[in-house]
């Protein structure tokens, strides 16, 4: 019965590792020029962690690949309102001035 259970455990824990989705995702969407799946995928990950710069700097890369400058801008100022002052803002905004 408890290796049943232990059983049951770790594979529903392997499913919620495979599914979840990463700034890696992201990049690698980016990279590959889908930047409809980028956005998605790096909206997703600063929706739960909103002072992850790193996810930050790359969804403003997401808009700016997709031609949308204002956007990543916004994305940019909203960051740096919220107080995530962290280097990899100031790169991205430097990006688009």
């Amino acid at each position: 019965m408890k290796k049943t259970i232990v059983t049951l455990f770790a594979l529903i824990g392997m499913f919620s590792v495979s599914f979840a989705q990463s700034t890696d995702d992201g990049i690698k969407f980016l990279y590959y020029e889908r930047m409809k799946s980028a956005k998605e995928t790096l909206e997703k990950v600063v929706a739960s962690k909103p002072t992850d710069a790193y996810a930050i700097y790359w969804l403003g890369q997401a808009y700016i690949a997709d031609g949308d400058v204002p956007g990543a801008k916004a994305v940019y100022q909203k960051a740096l309102q919220a107080g995530v002052n962290d280097p990899w803002l100031w790169v991205g905004m430097g990006h688009i001035t």
